[in-house]
């Protein structure tokens, strides 16, 4: 296949700028970890509304009062659950282990839930560089229309993503298309493997029609 060029992101020290249209959300991120999940985030839709770095919060932790600030708060279904990115081994140093004890508490007395969401979480295989990848094209519509198009010349609904490579260049289909219909699920894979082995499941899409993104 022909080479690909990573999706450029803009850093200011150690924030990352990101965007979401489905959530209607410009995201300020204060490490690669948290760009990760909100990929992740962004593609899966499992929550109604979502936000990075929400309204600060103050707690008492050893009779202490202290600012909180989550990386993440979602709802879904009317819950709120507020949401700390960590990388596994420092969630697991005792004095976070405390924290995070003390604000899983807090919350709950405030009828909210909190969660710690590790990188074990959220770079499963090669997912997080595969999101990356898609990112881009979760912003544009599905390719509905273009999908459908370029399947009628194969009796295929599943195949190695190298044969779809080479079904888009002998019907000229669009280069992103394969990108655009992934990231909108119109072509089921499993983002943990590597991009270049992924197997590509239409079926879904030519028996149940196009869907909302």
């Amino acid at each position: 296949m022909t080479n690909r060029k990573q999706t450029k992101q803009r850093y200011y020290g150690s924030m990352v700028m990101s965007y979401s249209k489905t959530y209607g959300l410009a995201a300020v991120l204060e490490s690669e970890l948290e760009l990760d999940y909100f990929n992740l985030m962004v593609f899966e839709q499992t929550v109604d509304t979502l936000q990075m770095q929400p309204d600060s919060i103050f707690y008492l932790i050893d009779g202490k009062r202290r600012r909180y600030t989550a990386d993440a708060r979602h709802v879904v279904n009317g819950i709120e659950t507020f949401v700390e990115v960590k990388y596994a081994t420092e969630a697991q140093k005792p004095k976070l282990l405390h924290k995070h004890a003390v604000l899983q508490a807090f919350f709950a007395e405030h009828n909210r839930n909190f969660e710690v969401v590790t990188d074990t979480d959220i770079r499963v295989g090669h997912r997080a560089r595969n999101l990356r990848y898609l990112k881009p094209a979760m912003e544009h519509t599905p390719p509905d229309d273009e999908l459908r198009a370029l399947l009628r010349f194969t009796p295929k609904r599943t195949m190695h993503i190298s044969d779809f490579f080479q079904l888009q260049r002998i019907h000229h289909a669009k280069g992103c298309l394969v990108r655009r219909a992934i990231a909108h699920k119109r072509i089921e894979c499993d983002l943990t493997l590597s991009f270049d082995d992924l197997v590509l499941d239409m079926r879904g899409f030519m028996e149940g029609g196009s869907r909302d993104a």
